[in-house]
């Protein structure tokens, strides 16, 4: 598995017909310089293909793990209607992979992995998550996989889809060093655990090790029966894990502890061309070059990042049923998005809920103002544009009976972290958020 990750199925297709050699680059396990080979990008098969589904996968230990794996796929194929996303991607087949080829009929949509290790910040590769535009044009999304049923899933409520909200550091070096990013989420993931990583010291030489991600786009598999190879580089240790295009990103785990020891970045060539499709490549366990893997103790900066994460999440307001603004008014960024986040602690059911909010702008017009749900669910208030007007105030009580914008919230769980988002969508003009208060019964 390489790390090229963002290269369009139809351009590998291109590549892999023949249409185009390139000359083949050396490596440190010493290939054959000067040789021709066709381009070809993604996985490698070492010894027998211990890819498996989840539900498939014998130990217990991994299968909780998984949960706390995402998929990076593309919005413009998660088509969201009302509160459920519904995917429509190609299978591995319709993208150039031989039918007989194992997974060949399943959906193949993801682009890398990542994995928790803060109720809202994940790890993922740093060539998966370099610029603003990646962390606009991607969802991230949990419980990708195919189901006990046999049918790989392919709708999805909103606890399982996120968006990016930050890139908290992004490091690529394209000489093969350093690779790894941290993202920050639009909001805290319900229900899934952090995983718990290595902070000190090393892998042991020759230690198992096991893989949880989308190798090929494809649902979450979980690779074991790998072991470490080459543990002497400071930066990454290498190991011959069945990984693909679509692993970069994803924890690598010591099996003996359950601690990820690593994220995926790059390895050896993936797929070889037959006359009209693809087929895996695929050496025995010392064979070909081994996939490398960042070791989470090059991260020195993920526990300071966590904290000071933490820390803006301390002025996060926090209520059982209810919250009121603090320290206001707060300023409105010139072309931007303030987030007013607010925990609730009381776990009920909505029956009636009460908010008030006063915004001052020059262009009210220009603002989106819109309330989110802990589970994802988001409603835009002022969906009713006017003249302008410099103050925009709202009293909003609702209940079965009383049915207004905010009634999609009737009926839903209280708990968790609600968020007031109010985005300008223009420069040269400020505002503020002048008051705030929010109830539930």
């Amino acid at each position: 598995m390489n790390s090229l990750r963002r290269a369009k199925w139809p351009i590998i297709w291109f590549l892999l017909t023949g249409c185009l050699n390139i000359e083949a680059v050396d490596n440190r396990f010493g290939q054959e310089k000067g040789k021709k080979k066709t381009l070809v990008v993604g996985k490698v098969i070492y010894g027998s293909d211990d890819r498996q589904d989840v539900d498939d996968f014998p130990l217990k230990q991994f299968r909780i793990l998984a949960r706390s794996t995402a998929a990076q796929i593309p919005r413009d194929i998660l088509k969201r209607e009302g509160t459920t996303y519904h995917l429509k991607a190609k299978t591995l087949a319709e993208n150039g992979v031989c039918y007989d080829e194992k997974f060949a009929n399943q959906l193949a949509p993801a682009n890398c992995s990542g994995f928790l290790i803060s109720e809202d910040i994940l790890v993922t590769a740093g060539h998966c998550m370099e610029s603003n535009e990646d962390c606009r044009h991607y969802h991230w999304v949990f419980d990708f996989k195919k189901g006990k049923n046999g049918k790989v899933r392919t709708t999805f409520s909103k606890e399982n889809v996120y968006s990016c909200e930050e890139i908290l550091v992004s490091k690529h070096d394209r000489q093969g060093r350093e690779d790894y990013a941290l993202i920050r989420l639009d909001r805290s993931v319900l229900n899934r655990r952090p995983l718990r990583f290595r902070k000190k010291g090393k892998i042991e030489d020759k230690s198992p090790v096991v893989v949880i991600g989308h190798p090929s786009g494809l649902p979450t598999k979980i690779a074991g029966n790998a072991k470490v190879r080459d543990n002497s580089d400071p930066v990454f240790f290498n190991a011959n894990l069945d990984t693909f295009t679509g692993n970069s990103g994803s924890a690598v785990f010591n099996k003996k502890t359950g601690l990820v020891e690593g994220i995926l970045v790059r390895g050896d060539t993936d797929y070889v061309t037959n006359q009209s499709c693809m087929t895996t490549n695929r050496c025995k366990n010392n064979e070909c070059r081994g996939e490398d893997v960042t070791r989470m103790t090059l991260l020195k900066d993920i526990d300071e990042i966590i904290q000071i994460n933490k820390r803006k999440s301390e002025k996060t307001l926090e209520g059982y049923l209810s919250v009121f603004s603090e320290n206001v008014p707060i300023e409105l960024p010139d072309k931007g998005l303030l987030t007013q986040r607010f925990r609730l602690k009381g776990d009920k059911k909505i029956r009636s809920l009460k908010m008030k909010i006063k915004v001052f702008h020059p262009m009210i017009d220009d603002l989106k103002i819109s309330l989110v749900h802990p589970s994802g669910e988001e409603i835009v208030l002022n969906r009713r544009k006017g003249f302008p007007q410099l103050v925009w105030q709202r009293e909003f009580k609702e209940d079965e009976e009383n049915r207004g914008v905010l009634f999609p919230f009737i009926g839903l769980r209280s708990f968790g972290e609600w968020i007031l988002k109010i985005e300008d969508g223009v420069y040269f003009d400020k505002g503020q958020l002048e008051y705030f208060s929010f109830s539930l019964n």
